[in-house]
Formats: structure tokens, C-alpha cells, sequence
């Protein structure tokens, strides 16, 4: 009988090893195209919502851009 359990218990952490190496793996990166300079404004704009009263936040939009 505790052989049996230390069998079973054994296949459980198999399993969750397993379960865990192909929830850890990492995706493969989907480069494509796309406008940093708007992402950053994106970016500081919530930055800027959440900023204490008193407190300025900006990004300034490079020449040119």
C-alpha cells in the first residue's frame, strides 16, 4: 500500500513538472514594424493619470517625429 502511494505521488510530481515546463516555456518573439515614439506617449500617458496632484509628467514629442 505505501509503495503504491509513493508510486502515485511520484506520477502527481511528474505531472505538475511537466504542466510547469509548458506553461514556463517562452513564445517566440512576433517582430514586426511599429511607431516607438507612440508607444512611449501611450506609455507616459498613464503614468501621467496616476501621477500625485502637484506632480508634471510629459514626454515631448522629438523634433521631426
Amino acid at each position: 500500500r505505501c509503495t503504491g502511494n509513493i508510486l502515485r505521488q511520484v506520477e502527481e510530481l511528474a505531472d505538475i513538472a511537466s504542466d510547469f515546463s509548458i506553461y514556463s516555456r517562452i513564445p517566440r518573439a512576433q517582430l514586426e514594424a511599429g511607431d516607438l515614439v507612440t508607444v512611449l506617449e501611450k506609455l507616459v500617458e498613464g503614468y501621467r493619470d496616476a501621477a500625485p496632484s502637484g506632480t508634471a509628467i510629459g514626454f515631448p514629442r522629438p523634433a521631426g517625429l
